[in-house]
């Protein structure tokens, strides 16, 4: 389950950054990338059982204005079944979850209609799991190029 955070230093109190993963975050958040990090100790184990959490800061201010409201961090989840498309209308939600969900907050069409790009980063190398809208190659380039430049 990734945890959604309103800052940088949100994801911090819950995940070890590494200075690869600070860079990433500080290019492409807030944005749809997924970072998998070891987790701190500070998450419940049922949360992170394999000790790693998914950490995304969102680029939606009703979202971001929530995150403020619950101390800089929520756990959530796409809003889609398993192998389903996601979903980018609070109208889709109700009628592909209905009672499956206590509440659903519509903040309006999501923009980009697909799910985001998950990089793990809890290992010594880097490891692709879903290409979204930020592509390998944008991302190893920009990697290289903070490297080298």
């Amino acid at each position: 389950m990734p945890v959604l955070v309103k800052s940088l230093e949100d994801a911090e109190r819950i995940a070890e950054l590494s200075n690869q993963a600070r860079r990433l975050a500080q290019r492409f958040w807030p944005g749809p990338l997924t970072l998998v990090l070891p987790a701190r100790k500070v998450l419940p184990a049922d949360l992170v059982p394999q000790g790693t959490v998914g950490v995304r800061r969102p680029d939606h201010a009703i979202c971001l204005d929530l995150l403020g409201l619950c101390s800089g961090h929520l756990v959530g989840t796409s809003a889609n079944l398993t192998g389903r498309s996601p979903l980018i209308t609070a109208e889709d939600v109700v009628k592909e979850l209905g009672d499956r969900v206590d509440l659903v907050l519509d903040g309006g069409r999501a923009p980009l209609g697909i799910a985001s790009t998950v990089v793990d980063l809890s290992k010594d190398r880097l490891e692709l799991l879903r290409e979204g809208p930020i592509s390998r190659g944008e991302i190893m380039k920009f990697l290289k190029h903070r490297e080298t430049g």
